[in-house]
């Protein structure tokens, strides 16, 4: 991904934050009767994430990767059994798609960059040619590594407590906005008549992973309140993306086909890169 220690200094001052709001709420707002209107907390949330490609003639889920979020969680009241729940929280996303299906994509590569060039200047310039600076490559697999902003919104159904145990279920929707996008790719490219295969890591995807991203999400899990209104708090979800994670087409990607009726022979288009996420989701955490 992005620079280690960049990316770290983020991370660290977004945790640091969640951790200083989390616990200033909870101060803020305890009480000692374990019947509040509004409950805050922090949590973590480890995922098992993959992409569910939309024409499996064109691409191929080729594995799921493990991502890890942290964030705010907020729960109100509105009746006795009834909670909405909502929350703020940064997390990771992604999947390994492969591209060795019936279509082929590819992509015009030059100072360690992947270049957009659209359909009708790749077929008439002469970028893909030796001397120009430009290398062409066939994409094998990608491992999609992403952050985002996520917003749930939906409803807990919660049980009476019961030996300070209380159970629910909970359904709703997901908003994710991308805050970064890199891929891990694997390649081939020709040299002398010859297939010669390598990595291209942490390009930079953000014109093929989609800015705004949804989803819908059923669950349930538990609370165990250790002390007043303070509880720790574990549930597992399951997250079904409704929006491409991916664009449906861009000049990053492109096709490229053999046809001896044109001139040039090659022709090329962008290739239809429609995936959508999925998501298991175990979230830890506190609330109060």
């Amino acid at each position: 991904m992005f620079c280690k220690n960049s990316k770290n200094k983020h991370m660290k001052k977004l945790v640091y934050a969640l951790f200083i709001i989390g616990f200033t709420a909870s101060s803020l707002l305890a009480q000692d009767d374990g019947d509040k209107k509004v409950k805050l907390g922090i949590a973590i949330t480890p995922a098992l994430n993959w992409l569910s490609p939309d024409n499996s003639k064109k691409m191929t889920n080729n594995g799921s990767v493990l991502k890890m979020g942290i964030g705010l969680t907020a729960d109100f009241r509105l009746t006795d059994i009834i909670w909405l729940h909502t929350g703020l929280e940064y997390t990771g996303a992604g999947g390994k798609i492969g591209y060795q299906a019936s279509d082929t994509a590819g992509y015009f590569y030059k100072d360690d960059a992947i270049q957009p060039i659209s359909p009708s200047n790749a077929a008439s310039t002469k970028a893909g040619m030796p001397g120009n600076g430009y290398k062409t490559y066939m994409l094998l697999t990608r491992n999609h590594k992403v952050g985002y902003v996520h917003i749930p919104i939906g409803f807990k159904m919660k049980t009476k407590e019961l030996s300070g145990m209380t159970y629910f279920g909970q359904i709703g929707g997901d908003l994710y906005v991308r805050t970064s996008a890199k891929g891990d790719d694997h390649v081939a490219s020709w040299a002398t008549g010859s297939k010669v295969e390598s990595d291209l890591n942490s390009n930079n995807i953000g014109n093929v992973v989609n800015l705004l991203n949804g989803a819908v999400h059923v669950g349930g899990g538990i609370e165990y309140r250790i002390s007043g209104s303070t509880a720790i708090m574990a549930s597992i979800q399951y997250r079904h993306g409704i929006m491409n994670f991916t664009n449906s087409g861009t000049d990053n990607l492109l096709k490229s086909t053999l046809s001896w009726s044109t001139n040039p022979p090659v022709t090329y288009s962008q290739f239809a890169n429609d995936a959508k996420l999925r998501q298991v989701v175990l979230t830890i955490g506190i609330m109060f």
